[in-house]
């Protein structure tokens, strides 16, 4: 099971290895430069600290190595502006995006030339996607169409999508999953809000 730090454990843990802190100014180490429109997204991979994945009004995702000069792969990946992307905490080739083609898209990096799957759930772009730190096959989507989805793209089910949620009356911009609390997401939206959601496990499959 998965250990659970309480608050004097990570003291102590602070004590040993304390975090150092910039006297400096911060300065960029490197410019990635190849997008052709602009990026909206970035998330570095929890596989390696060298990977990162950037996504672009361009239409592509891209896979960069901080050890090579060029990005090591661009996938064309939607029909439209790519807002969002993020990498699955559970399988180093498995990444995740969202468009204003309204679609969020699955992709396995080692075959780039269609998606795993594409989830239809929103009426208009999609702002943010998330993958589950609990589950790999559990992610979360959110929209300007007000709403934000939880999908489970396991093959077990017919249908992915595990929860539809309508709480806010503005464009939904971000979400998130709780680290410590499986079954609970964070939402926030043009509408002055956060909202904090509790999931009913819908299905014998946890999550």
């Amino acid at each position: 099971s998965r250990p659970r730090f309480t608050r004097p454990m990570l003291q102590h843990i602070s004590m040993l290895r304390p975090i150092p802190v910039l006297h400096s100014i911060p300065c960029a180490v490197r410019t990635l430069q190849e997008h052709t429109h602009p990026v909206y997204d970035v998330k570095w991979s929890a596989h390696s600290h060298t990977q990162l994945i950037s996504c672009s009004g361009d239409q592509t995702l891209k896979v960069w190595d901080t050890k090579a000069r060029y990005s090591a792969l661009t996938l064309r990946a939607h029909e439209g502006d790519v807002l969002s992307c993020d990498w699955n905490k559970y399988d180093a080739n498995s990444v995740c995006t969202g468009a204003v083609d309204g679609l969020v898209k699955l992709w396995d990096l080692r075959q780039i030339d269609r998606p795993v799957e594409a989830f239809r759930g929103h009426e208009l772009a999609v702002r943010r996607v998330k993958w589950s730190p609990h589950v790999p096959t559990v992610l979360a989507s959110c929209s300007y169409d007000m709403s934000a989805v939880v999908w489970d793209a396991s093959p077990l089910l017919e249908d992915p999508c595990v929860a539809r949620l309508d709480h806010h009356t503005e464009f939904v911009v971000g979400v998130d999953f709780n680290l410590f609390a499986p079954h609970q997401l964070a939402l926030c939206s043009w509408d002055n809000t956060v909202e904090l959601v509790a999931l009913a496990p819908p299905h014998p499959a946890p999550f």
